[in-house]
Formats: C-alpha cells, structure tokens, sequence
C-alpha cells in the first residue's frame, strides 16, 4: 500500500522533469544518489535523521550551473523514496522538529 502511494507521489512529480530539462537517465543517476546517501546513513548511524540540505547537497553538487536546481531535488527524492520502499523495504519520511527542539535551536 506504501509502495503504491509512493509511487504515486512520483508520478505525479514526474510531470516536473520536463521543467527541470533533465532526461530520465539523469533523474535515475540522481535518486540512486539520494539512495546511496540514505543507505549509507542508515548503516552508519540508524534512526539518525538526514539533513534536508545533505540531501539537497549530493542531488545539485554536478547540477550548480542549471536553471532549475531548486526543481531537481523535488523530482529525484519521490522517485528515491519509491525506490526505497519497494527495493529495500526501507521508508524515507521527513521528520518534522518538535517546538523544543526549535526553541533550544532559536536560543544558541
């Protein structure tokens, strides 16, 4: 049932990559690299959320001169988060920070 809602979610983005003027090739190489980033995390420290901006980081580190940056992270993570649940059966969420965790991180 999540496989399919993400799905889904990626299809529905799909639509951006046209916007994004990248080709289907390049949007696979993307979300593998999302994969290896979230995979590698997953190993290394478990239950430890990923940065947005790490994310952001490994999707437009080869992409900085392209017109529509901010659109290739929009279209590469739902196509990772597909790839995630229904290869790996592992689920990518954001984690949303509680109001004590924003408040410590306001104050210093």
């Amino acid at each position: 049932l999540k496989v399919e809602a993400y799905k889904h979610e990626y299809e529905a983005k799909h639509e951006t990559v046209k916007l994004a003027n990248i080709t289907q090739q390049e949007l696979e190489s993307l979300a593998g690299r999302v994969i290896r980033l979230m995979l590698f995390n997953h190993n290394v420290k478990p239950g430890v959320p990923v940065k947005r901006a790490d994310i952001n980081e490994v999707v437009t580190s080869d992409y900085k001169e392209h017109g529509s940056v901010k659109r290739l992270a929009q279209v590469a993570v739902p196509l990772a988060q597909y790839k995630l649940i229904k290869e790996f059966g592992l689920e990518m969420k954001e984690v949303e920070r509680t109001n004590a965790t924003q408040k410590k991180n306001d104050d210093g």
